[in-house]
Parts: structure tokens; C-alpha cells; sequence
């Protein structure tokens, strides 16, 4: 964006004295169309190319004018890292959390009917009786590093269920991976399911 005087857009001037000419032009041209001395053609001419700058610089302008609607982007509430030995959850209000990778025995995935302004997608980390040792959102800033990561390390995690379990806009759980030698998944406290 070229400024001029460090505080006018010079685009916009640009645009704005194109609609200004185009403005005047079509002004004239009808009054040339209204004129029966006047050459016919010429009028319709001046009269259409104005209309068309007209309306192009007017779309222009608009657009300059018109807050972009983009806001910008929060920082993410939780953070996830990860090491050879466990995963690290953090989240802006300082609580931290920490799961070894051979400590839990199901990663399981709640939704809710919370979003889109909510999150509404949690990985659970559970242990063999049940308790939940970590849970994470969704929108964790590192969460594609470390879903690249659980096939890897967790043999037979279940991609497709992940896939089923994004597309879910209701309260559902969705088994990924267990334990080999695990029993049924465990039950997940659905009415909490902030981290």
C-alpha cells in the first residue's frame, strides 16, 4: 500500500479521481444523448465506457473502505510438545500438564455440539482404570505435529476413526487407539470437557 504524506492511500486518490472523471463523463454523455444535435453514437459510447468506470471504481472504493473482516488470530489457549519419552500440554494460564507415552492405555477423542466459536473436539489420555491423565483441545498449537507422531509410536492407532470423529458435530466419543491386552474403553466425563 503506497501512502503519500504517510497517511492518504494513493490508490484510493487514484481510484477516487477515476470515479470523479467517470461521474462527469456520464453526466456529459447524457446530456449529449439528450442533445438531438449531437452525434449519436459518440454519446452512447462516452456514456457506457463512463457508466462501466463508474461502476468499477465504485467497486474499488467500496472494497478499500469495507473493513477486511479478518480478525486477528488469538493465540492458541493450549500448546503440545512432545519427546521420546511423554507428551507436555500447556496452556496460557500456566497449568501444565504431562502424559509418558507408555503411562496411558487409550487415546480417545469427545466431541461436542459446542462449536464452532467453542472448542469442541478434546484428545483424552486415559489410563487402564479409567483416569483421565490429559486432555487436550483440538485447537492446541502442535497438535499436527504430534498427530504425525501417534501412528508411529502407537501401533494400531486408528486413523479413520480420527477422520469420523472430525466430522462429528454432536456429543460422541471415538476410540483411536488402545493398549494391545486392554480392555473396553473407559467411560469419559462428557459434562467437562475443558482441558
Amino acid at each position: 500500500m503506497t501512502k503519500w504524506f504517510g497517511f492518504i492511500d494513493l490508490r484510493f486518490l487514484k481510484d477516487a479521481a477515476t470515479w470523479a472523471v467517470s461521474a462527469t463523463a456520464l453526466i456529459f454523455g447524457i446530456i449529449m444523448l439528450r442533445d438531438s444535435a449531437a452525434d449519436q453514437i459518440a454519446a452512447m459510447i462516452v456514456t457506457i465506457c463512463a457508466s462501466a468506470f463508474l461502476i468499477i471504481s465504485s467497486l474499488k472504493i467500496r472494497a478499500q473502505l469495507r473493513p477486511t473482516g479478518k480478525q486477528p488470530a488469538a493465540p492458541p489457549h493450549y500448546t503440545v510438545h512432545f519427546d521420546h519419552q511423554c507428551i507436555f500440554i500447556a496452556s496460557r494460564d500456566g497449568e501444565r500438564q504431562s502424559v509418558a507415552w507408555d503411562a496411558f492405555d487409550y487415546v480417545t477423542i469427545l466431541t461436542t455440539s459446542d462449536g464452532p466459536f467453542r472448542d469442541d473436539v478434546f484428545w483424552i489420555f486415559s489410563d487402564a482404570a479409567g483416569n483421565h491423565l490429559a486432555r487436550l483441545p483440538n485447537s492446541a498449537e502442535g497438535l499436527t505435529e504430534l498427530l504425525e507422531a501417534m501412528p508411529k509410536r502407537l501401533i494400531g492407532f486408528d486413523n479413520h476413526e480420527v477422520i469420523r470423529a472430525m466430522g462429528s458435530t454432536t456429543e460422541a466419543l471415538f476410540l483411536v487407539w488402545r493398549r494391545t491386552g486392554s480392555s473396553a474403553a473407559p467411560e469419559v466425563d462428557r459434562a467437562t470437557p475443558q482441558p
